[in-house]
Parts: C-alpha cells; sequence; structure tokens
C-alpha cells in the first residue's frame, strides 16, 4: 500500500449527526494523497457503525477503536500512532475542511520545509447561518497569539516524524487545554512557521 502524504485523524464520540458532513470534507480533498483516521471513543448512538460503512466503501478510511471510552485526547493519540502520513492533521468530526486545504497546507510544508504550517479557519454558526472568518496575523510563530480560533490546533498540519521524535501527544489528563497543551509543545519547539492566509 502507497504511504499517504497526510494522516487526518478524527476523534468520534456520539457524533452520529455530523460524521457524513465531516467525513465528506475529507473525500473531497484533491492533490495529496490522504488517509482517514476516524478513531470510535466508545459511541453508542450508532456513530461506529456509520464509521464502519465509510471505511467499508473507501480503502484510504480506517476506523479505529479505543477499547474503553479515553476521551478527545486519548482518541487522537490512537489515532496518531496508527498514523501512516508524512504529516498530520487533526480534524474534529463536527468540523469539515475547504477543498484544497490538505494540498494548499501540504504544499507550503513541503516548500517551507519546517516542521509545521497553519491555515486560517471560519466559524459557522448554526442558529445565525453566519461564516466568521479568522484573520492572519504574519509568519512568526512568537508573535502569534493563542487566541480562539486563530490558532486552533485543527489549522496546523505537522509533521508526524517530527511530533513523534518529542514525543508530543496530548494530555489525557485534561479535559479542557488539552488542545493548547499540545499545541504549546509543538511551539515550544518552533522558531517560526509558515501560515497560509485564508482559511
Amino acid at each position: 500500500m502507497t504511504t499517504p502524504q497526510v494522516s487526518v485523524v478524527m476523534p468520534a464520540f456520539n457524533v452520529l449527526p455530523w460524521l457524513n458532513q465531516a467525513v465528506a470534507s475529507v473525500r473531497l480533498q484533491t492533490g495529496v494523497s490522504w488517509e482517514l483516521l476516524i478513531v470510535d471513543d466508545g459511541s453508542t448512538d450508532g456513530t461506529r457503525q456509520l464509521a464502519e460503512r465509510h471505511a467499508a466503501g473507501d480503502d484510504r478510511i480506517r476506523l479505529l477503536s479505543n477499547q474503553r471510552n479515553k476521551g478527545v485526547s486519548g482518541a487522537r493519540n490512537t489515532g496518531l500512532a496508527a498514523a501512516r502520513g508524512e504529516a498530520c492533521m487533526f480534524l474534529d468530526s463536527d468540523d469539515a475542511l475547504f477543498p484544497g486545504a490538505l494540498a494548499s497546507l501540504h504544499a507550503e510544508l513541503r516548500a517551507s520545509g519546517k516542521p509545521a504550517v497553519r491555515g486560517l479557519s471560519a466559524i459557522f454558526c448554526m442558529q445565525r447561518r453566519l461564516f466568521f472568518p479568522a484573520r492572519g496575523a504574519g509568519h512568526n510563530a512568537a508573535a502569534q497569539e493563542f487566541s480562539y480560533p486563530l490558532c486552533g490546533f485543527w489549522l496546523h498540519m505537522i509533521r508526524t516524524n517530527f511530533l513523534r521524535k518529542h514525543a508530543i501527544l496530548f494530555p489525557e489528563d485534561l479535559i479542557l487545554g488539552e488542545d493548547r497543551t499540545f499545541l504549546c509543545q509543538v511551539y515550544a519547539r518552533l522558531s517560526d512557521m509558515p501560515v497560509i492566509d485564508r482559511a
């Protein structure tokens, strides 16, 4: 089997209403080879069965399972341990990628030679049906403000061997703030980070 360029890690716990949209947004990605690792974290609402159908219909999609519910950090760490891609990206199962996101980030990662790159995001308010685009703030990682959602971990594509070399994982003992703790471990080892100034 050919090694994918990007591994997309998607934790999934009782996300039946949103999983199809999240998976579809990955399937629409072109210009780069990818694998999608859906990590079922003990769902009881049919999420696992839906994920099984997605995996059965596309050999780029793999379903992983935690024996017990470990929380979002544990699910992401399970996916990261199984990732085969040159780079990793973390996509929550109630989020979606814009078309071309993986190819754009991967091209920047390759061109820059850096351990990580990031893009921007847009937030969709379900009640008002509005998009709020996040704006960029330059290319110096030290100058980035760790504000939600400007610097969310889901905006980053990170080389898999970089994460493994530095043993960077999501802290499984935190209920909140695990994403920023993960990012702090990444940023602490970087001098700068290229930014793609679009969602």
